[in-house]
């Protein structure tokens, strides 16, 4: 029998916690702006964006996905519930999955509480029976990513991380150019 995801909400709130910017969750540019403006009408401050992964096209580079630093507890935890549920990332939604981008597969964090519990039993598991509710969110990362790259290839734009992006003379929102939600 598949065992079934629950979210253990009291494990300390390790998935809402990052010790490490490596473990900050990616976001799309325009979840980026509403948390941005979720901070500013909760009187939380700014937040800390970096771009991550996107796409250059000559000196100009167009941003796809943000790493969200987040230095410890994520600003949106009050108590061991989150204030912005319903408005919060797909990273949040899907997890305990994570999407990786750099070979568009699905993995399971092992910084959950609740998978390293689980672990024989989800090791061979259908993971929609599995992870039943964090799926939809999964497949619409992977939809937006899928179409992000069709129309970068379509318009001769080079993927790219990191570094080379911030050395870009223009780095544009890819969704202020063309249409992936």
């Amino acid at each position: 029998m598949d065992a079934r995801f629950r979210c253990l909400i009291i494990c300390g709130k390790k998935c809402c916690t990052f010790n490490n910017i490596e473990d900050s969750p990616l976001i799309f540019p325009w979840e980026k702006r509403l948390l941005e403006r979720l901070a500013m009408n909760k009187g939380i401050g700014r937040l800390e964006f970096e771009p991550y992964a996107g796409y250059i096209c000559g000196r100009r580079a167009y941003v796809l996905l943000y790493k969200w630093i987040i230095k410890g507890i994520c600003p949106f935890i009050s108590g061991y519930k989150c204030s912005i549920h319903r408005d919060k990332p797909l990273a949040c939604k899907m997890f305990p999955l994570i999407i990786g981008w750099g070979d568009n597969t699905l993995r399971v964090s092992g910084s959950c509480p609740w998978v390293n519990d689980n672990l024989d039993s989800i090791r061979n598991s259908d993971p929609r029976k599995t992870f039943p509710d964090e799926i939809p969110y999964a497949l619409k990362a992977f939809a937006i990513l899928s179409s992000a790259d069709n129309v970068a290839r379509s318009r001769g734009w080079r993927k790219t991380v990191g570094k080379e992006l911030l050395e870009s003379d223009e780095i544009i929102d890819i969704d202020e150019v063309v249409e992936i939600k």
